[in-house]
């Protein structure tokens, strides 16, 4: 039976309206491999529902299913898991759930979980989404449907992205915080060929309207940080893992904002001592908005763009950055090293930084050699 606070087998917990609440304290909440079904259910008594759910345990475990059944939420309600304490016992993994898509907001962890959570399920819905964690890893897509809704990624340790994902809001903000607790170790990790869109699919040069896109960490206010996502054992950000990658970042007017830091030494791969690194090829369009990066390094480059599956001096460029911000400074490029280049635009191949509707472009970088 083990020693959760509630073990559920083939359940159908189901309401009109009222609120769903199921307390595990530190035991936890534990779903077996029939599920359950909360909220409403085709083919029952109740098959509509505004009720919020709230699952709140320390362990909160959620059995591989058994062909056949699910674990779902239909409803118009809300969406929260989160501990009985201030953290989770153990790591979190949400998998083996489906959210429908009417559901109104979802939010992982309290604000204070220091634990792990990996999100081994696509979250897709019209509402805000909010995780809170200490290492996150985001092995499916998060997708907000909700005209300006926002997604925020609040780790007080790393943030990781797998290969092939995406986050996409409708025109709401897109917000990677990492080592939110300031301790100086959280890094952004975004696999190969990911995307980031807060414009509702839009990746036009002067479009607006769109939500901001921000990676950074440390310290903050309210959702965004003001700080640096960093790391003492690689990059600061990585923006790809490899040299197959193509990251597109696309923020249809609002601001896109990268600070990255690194005290990384002795690395196989020095761009693992940057504090922004961009591998493969990367696309990053801010319609009316602005773009903002700022790396650190103390032993590599505080900014590097490009690593190219090929070098040529010809074909395909590897960086494609755009604003069409019409006043004041567009795209502005800040980096510093201790030991290396502060901004470096690495190999032969071809990049453009281009500022279409009046605003400045401003590249500063100050580096340990004869160049910045």
């Amino acid at each position: 039976v083990g020693t959760y606070g509630i073990d559920i087998q083939n359940l159908d917990v189901l309401s009109s309206s009222g609120d769903i609440n199921m307390y595990g304290g530190t035991g936890g909440v534990r779903i077996q491999d029939r599920g359950v079904r909360f909220g409403s259910r085709l083919g029952s008594s109740l098959t509509s529902s505004s009720a919020d759910l709230l699952v709140r345990g320390d362990d909160l475990e959620y059995d591989d299913l058994v062909v056949g059944f699910v674990n779902t939420l239909e409803s118009t309600g809300t969406a929260v898991m989160e501990s009985h304490s201030s953290s989770f016992s153990s790591a979190f993994d949400y998998e083996n759930f489906d959210l429908g898509s009417t559901v109104s907001s979802f939010r992982v962890g309290r604000t204070t979980n220091a634990a792990n959570v990996v999100i081994k399920e696509p979250v897709a819905m019209a509402g805000p989404i909010s995780i809170y964690g200490g290492d996150i890893l985001l092995e499916k897509d998060l997708t907000s449907t909700l005209s300006g809704a926002d997604v925020l990624v609040k780790g007080r340790g790393d943030i990781e992205t797998i290969a092939s994902r995406s986050v996409l809001t409708n025109n709401g903000d897109i917000v990677l915080w990492s080592n939110s607790d300031n301790s100086g170790g959280g890094s952004i990790v975004l696999g190969n060929d990911n995307v980031l869109n807060s414009s509702n699919g839009r990746s036009g040069d002067t479009d607006s309207g769109g939500g901001k896109i921000t990676l950074g960490g440390g310290s903050g206010y309210g959702t965004i940080p003001t700080g640096y996502s960093s790391s003492s054992t690689g990059a600061g950000i990585k923006l790809g893992t490899s040299t197959a990658s193509h990251t597109e970042i696309y923020s249809g007017g609002g601001d896109i904002s990268i600070k990255g830091s690194s005290t990384a030494t002795g690395q196989v791969d020095d761009r693992d001592e940057s504090g922004i690194y961009q591998w493969g090829r990367m696309t990053m369009k801010s319609g009316r908005g602005g773009i903002t990066m700022q790396g650190t390094s103390g032993e590599y480059q505080g900014i590097g763009f490009t690593a190219p599956l090929t070098e040529s001096d010809t074909g395909v460029k590897q960086l494609s950055m755009v604003s069409s911000k019409t006043s004041g400074t567009a795209i502005q490029l800040t980096g510093s090293s201790s030991a290396g280049v502060g901004v470096s635009f690495n190999y032969l191949n071809p990049k453009e930084v281009l500022s279409l509707g009046g605003g400045q472009v401003t590249i500063n970088g100050s580096g340990a050699g004869s160049y910045g």
